[in-house]
């Protein structure tokens, strides 16, 4: 799985696989690249509203005594995303 490291200017990110930069793609290439990479983002949405379907088709949520799988998909995304931050400013993280 590529790795992109993403700055403010588009030609200075990269990644561990090899992929060419966006201006070394033609026209095709970047048109073929979009596509597949929205039916990826497509497919993992799908995935995702499938899991969280059944999570709370199951209730998962009431054992953490919430009210909603919306509440616990919530909580759990504020989570992820809070360790990612104190990650991404140098802290170690839980």
């Amino acid at each position: 799985m590529a790795y992109w490291h993403i700055t403010t200017d588009i030609e200075s990110y990269h990644d561990s696989a090899g992929y060419l930069r966006p201006r070394e793609l033609s026209n095709g290439a970047l048109e073929d690249e979009i596509a597949t990479l929205a039916a990826h983002i497509a497919a993992a949405e799908f995935r995702f509203l499938c899991l969280v379907a059944e999570l709370d088709r199951r209730q998962v949520w009431a054992a953490h005594g919430l009210k909603s799988a919306a509440l616990l998909v919530g909580m759990a995304l504020w989570c992820w995303a809070q360790r990612g931050a104190r990650e991404g400013a140098g802290g170690a993280g839980p």
